[in-house]
């Protein structure tokens, strides 16, 4: 004798809100739904992902987002895909304010991106980092010297992940913010080795700064580069003088 659940369409689903543990079958879209007797149309839990928020892990082979959807990430709790998650022309959107997207692998090569460049700035396939003050739903201007972003990497010593380096961007003190092309300035932090960080700093004028500052050093002119540019900087070990190139020779800059 076959068992049958509580079936029809898509949108007669849509209309219902199921008691908990009631089973809906959609006969056009053949996905099976349960209940919690709250939600309209109850949750899915077969077939294609049709929308909503994902807030605890999802255990799939393989998960496919298409015709335009994007998957919400929004939970103190997480989400964990365990295998496959395929994007086309889509987006993963991570809403929660303390959330964030963790990829682990125990391969070298943890991810590739690939993508197609014109060969022109405007046309090439960057990785993009937005900021602002106030909220993803209601953002606000940021304002001069904020730090817009940045990239971190940490290396495991025992007992916690600890700062290697870092690459920060964001705007000068002096910024004008409503100009096409604001001041900003990129700065990289090391270690010490003594509980503190260098920072050297690429600023909005061009200027290029560092706690020091040291040239290649070249053994003799016959190892001076092939191919020099003008207002190139050395040091010859061999007699230990700083030259420079002036776009036809190396002269001698220090007495």
């Amino acid at each position: 004798m076959p068992f049958l659940v509580r079936r029809g369409t898509d949108s007669q689903r849509l209309t219902i809100t199921p008691a908990q543990g009631e089973i809906i079958y959609t006969t056009d879209t053949k996905n099976v739904f349960v209940g919690d007797g709250t939600t309209l149309g109850g949750n899915q839990i077969t077939g294609t992902f049709a929308g909503g928020t994902l807030s605890s892990n999802l255990n799939t082979s393989t998960f496919s987002i298409t015709n335009g959807s994007s998957l919400s990430i929004n939970g103190a709790t997480g989400a964990v895909l365990t295998t496959n998650l395929s994007l086309s022309n889509n987006t993963i959107s991570i809403t929660d304010g303390h959330s964030s997207l963790n990829v682990q692998s125990p391969g070298l090569t943890i991810s590739t991106f690939t993508g197609i460049t014109s060969g022109s700035p405007s046309g090439v396939p960057y990785i993009t980092v937005a900021a602002s003050r106030g909220t993803i739903s209601a953002p606000t201007t940021t304002n001069q010297g904020d730090i817009i972003s940045g990239i971190a990497f940490r290396g495991y010593t025992g007992s916690q992940y600890t700062n290697v380096a870092s690459i920060v961007g964001g705007w000068s003190d002096t910024s004008t913010l409503t100009n096409s092309a604001p001041g900003s300035q990129l700065r990289v932090f090391t270690g010490n080795n003594a509980g503190g960080y260098n920072t050297f700093i690429f600023n909005y004028n061009g200027v290029f700064s560092a706690p020091v500052m040291q040239t290649g050093s070249y053994a003799g002119s016959a190892g001076y580069p092939a191919s020099p540019s003008a207002g190139m900087i050395i040091f010859d070990s061999s007699n230990t003088h700083f030259y420079g190139y002036n776009g036809s020779a190396w002269k001698q800059l220090d007495n």
